[in-house]
């Protein structure tokens, strides 16, 4: 999936530098769809993109909805590679003045049903959804700003969740038979530059509790309830290299990506908690991930932050 830097740069470093000299080697194809198709098609320019940030679509009412260009960015070469990511620059602008438009919307909606005594359900909820797509365009939007490049989502460990909230819900989870299946932290949307980052694994007390079947027999049952966050999440031994350890610090800082994981360590299972002695496989990659929850629908956009190759595995 990811060719070898012939020159030895480093792929994201090499798009942050843009249109500077030895940017790197990185092979990669993205296809970026959308279902709306727009009419009177523009290209997005710096222009445009510029213009499509500082939008405010309540300042223009009856203003027709901005339009955004969906496009397809193929990379082959080193100036291949710094030219789409200019290109995805300049698609994002316009795609989230149009976010923007339907976000206003579902709010004016809103406000029309709750004065006019509607049920507010529906609206509320598409309100909820307009807004977590403009947030989730929105920090994509910061990753490629920042200069981070888009990858396929791979199956990893999560080694971090950033949330906005001090302390998990208390719901007590109960089984039969042990409370070892017990949620994880998903990430809430937080807009870019909020919130912490956490281990995925909450901190739990456990109890047992007897109580009566519907035969009337005595019966245990395993109890469990999250009580707090655990700010303290462990790097594999492996990836003590202080290159490594900078680059993930640097995107941490940034507070852009919703997670942190990484591919090559653990059983690959979303969530898996990594132990401080985990072994890599393959080629270890450092990726972020930019998250949007709909219900039970998940929509991630990975972003590589750092790879390397250690040749005693080759």
């Amino acid at each position: 999936m990811l060719a070898a830097l012939s020159d030895g740069s480093d792929v994201g470093q090499a798009v942050r530098r843009d249109s500077h000299e030895n940017p790197g080697r990185f092979h990669q194809a993205i296809e970026l769809r959308n279902t709306k198709t727009m009419t009177n098609k523009t290209p997005a320019t710096p222009a445009s993109v510029a213009l499509a940030t500082t939008h405010d679509p309540r300042t223009t009412e009856d203003a027709p909805l901005p339009i955004a260009d969906d496009i397809v960015v193929i990379a082959k070469t080193r100036e291949e590679m710094a030219v789409a990511q200019r290109n995805l620059i300049g698609w994002i602008g316009p795609k989230i003045a149009v976010l923007e438009q339907e976000a206003v919307e579902a709010q004016t909606n809103l406000d029309i049903a709750t004065k006019r005594k509607w049920a507010t359900v529906a609206f509320k909820k598409a309100l909820t959804v307009a807004q977590g797509r403009l947030g989730y365009y929105r920090r994509i939007g910061a990753a490629l700003e920042a200069g981070y490049v888009i990858m396929p989502d791979l199956d990893g460990a999560t080694i971090a969740v950033r949330t906005s909230q001090q302390r998990p819900r208390k719901t007590v989870h109960k089984s039969r038979w042990s409370t070892t299946d017990l949620p994880r932290v998903l990430s809430d949307g937080s807009d870019a530059g909020k919130g912490a980052y956490v281990d995925p694994n909450m901190r739990f007390e456990h109890w047992e509790r007897t109580d009566k079947d519907e035969r009337g027999n005595d019966r245990t049952m395993h109890m469990a309830k999250a009580h707090s966050f655990d700010s303290e999440f462990a790097f594999p031994v492996m990836l003590v290299k202080p290159q490594i350890l900078d680059a993930a610090n640097q995107a941490m800082l940034l507070k852009v990506f919703d997670e942190i994981g990484i591919v090559g360590a653990g059983s690959g299972k979303p969530g898996q908690k990594l132990r401080a002695t985990e072994q890599l496989h393959g080629d270890p990659i450092l990726l972020g991930r930019v998250v949007n929850y709909e219900g039970n629908k998940r929509r991630t956009c990975a972003f590589l932050i750092t790879w390397w190759v250690d040749t005693k595995a080759i």
